[in-house]
């Protein structure tokens, strides 16, 4: 039985991550296991680095490299007030305005750094969001460390843990004595009432993220990460594929959305239309498939090979192509880009073709030959890369940043004012 405990006779809900956050944990700073459970209150906000107007609590600068800043948790801090016995706080950490890639670790602040993190990011990515739930030091504080570059931290408290103890019921009450008649007996006592049961002690367990909630397949149906056939439209959402083979396998308008695929083979496999918002794909290969009108927002990609595959029309907005992928050859026209980055890839002669590439960023790709005809490039950035022979017909290519990539017609765009305009 999980317990929570409810400070005032309100109804409180804690939404985190996608998934609901509530019951007994063990919180303990140097990990004594000590069962604790959660009080979820309304939202406040702790810590927000970003400068004034902006600024919560006691720091306005940005977390430098290898840095790690001490907060205060209990008492009043920031817009928080939190007890001097809580152990532990459940919460919502942002990143914002990074410099370079790095990670975010959170732990309390009499315990020394562990080797993991809880958010990561990249020099462009978005206000980046995680739920963290985190143990406090004997004195109420956290520590948060930064690897490389500078990074803005805000972190919202939505609730936090104290000490648990067993419930127990109260006394009914007495009944009411009779009236005494002229003659008659006193009337008969009040029978006593029912103690209440005693509260379950919650189940002792280690501090954890918690993930994401799987979304709803396309087809409504029953989410099944093992099954022994597949089919269109089945919801394989936040499943694990590692090392898993899927061949001639018809998967259109399936569901992967934030899936873990990992050295995963995909051969002759049918993906038009699936829904890959926020999935991973890391060393593996996609081999004479088809992946047309792909809904895959936020998808990352690592060193997977996905040569030649026809993508036209698909949805790869804020993507993530990095860690020596190679999508060669790949049809890729008639898609959506918007904020995507392209580092370390092998990109020769892919079709970008009427695609919408706004802010996106190709850094150190191999782009000989690549195709942007009638292309948007507005306010896109092409560094130490490629583009030999590639072709630009009719695209829009205003406001691009150039800095040390080859042009279509050899030249380095740092030799004529850092631009490749009048070297298509």
């Amino acid at each position: 039985m999980i317990r929570l405990r409810k400070p005032h006779a309100i109804a409180l809900t804690m939404i985190l991550a996608g998934g609901a956050l509530l019951g007994a944990v063990a919180i303990g700073a140097t990990g004594t296991g000590t069962s604790s459970v959660l009080v979820p209150i309304a939202p406040c906000r702790l810590v927000d680095t970003r400068p004034a107007p902006l600024t919560i609590g006691t720091r306005s600068t940005p977390i430098g490299a290898n840095q790690t800043v001490t907060f205060q948790v209990t008492g009043t801090n920031g817009d928080c007030t939190i007890p001097a016995d809580a152990t532990g706080i459940a919460s919502n950490v942002t990143t914002v305005n990074p410099t370079a890639p790095s990670y975010l670790t959170v732990f309390p602040a009499d315990a020394s750094k562990p080797n993991a993190s809880n958010l990561n990011w990249t020099a462009t990515s978005p206000p980046t969001p995680n739920q963290v739930t985190v143990g406090l030091s004997t004195g109420g504080a956290i520590k948060v460390f930064n690897l490389t570059g500078t990074i803005d931290v805000i972190i919202d408290i939505v609730g936090y843990y104290v000490p648990e103890s067993g419930g127990s019921g109260t006394t009914g009450p007495t009944g009411a004595t009779g009236s005494t008649g002229s003659t008659g007996p006193a009337g008969p006592t009040g029978a006593a009432g029912v103690a209440g049961a005693t509260g379950a002690r919650g189940v002792t367990g280690a501090i954890g993220v918690t993930g994401p909630t799987g979304a709803t397949g396309v087809d409504g149906g029953i989410q099944d990460c093992t099954p022994a056939t597949y089919g269109p439209g089945m919801n394989l959402a936040a499943c694990s594929f590692v090392g898993t083979t899927i061949e001639a396998q018809l998967l259109a308008g399936a569901n992967f959305t934030a899936a873990y695929i990992d050295g995963a083979s995909l051969v002759n496999t049918t993906l038009d239309g699936a829904l890959m918002t926020r999935a991973s794909l890391y060393n593996s290969g996609v081999a004479g498939g088809t992946m047309l009108g792909v809904q895959a927002s936020y998808l990352s990609v690592q060193g997977s090979i996905l040569t030649g595959v026809p993508m036209i029309g698909g949805q790869f907005s804020y993507a993530s192509f990095s860690a020596g992928s190679m999508i060669d050859g790949a049809n890729m026209s008639r898609s959506s880009f918007i904020g995507t980055s392209f580092t370390n890839t092998d990109a020769s002669n892919t079709i970008f073709s009427e695609s919408l590439l706004l802010n996106t960023s190709f850094f150190q790709m191999d782009l000989t030959g690549a195709v942007f005809n009638y292309s948007d490039l507005y306010n896109a950035r092409f560094s130490d890369s490629d583009l030999t022979g590639a072709t630009f017909a009719d695209a829009n290519t205003s406001k691009i940043f150039w800095s040390n990539t080859i042009c279509p017609d050899g030249t380095n765009s740092d030799s004529h004012g850092s631009t490749c305009d009048g070297h298509f």
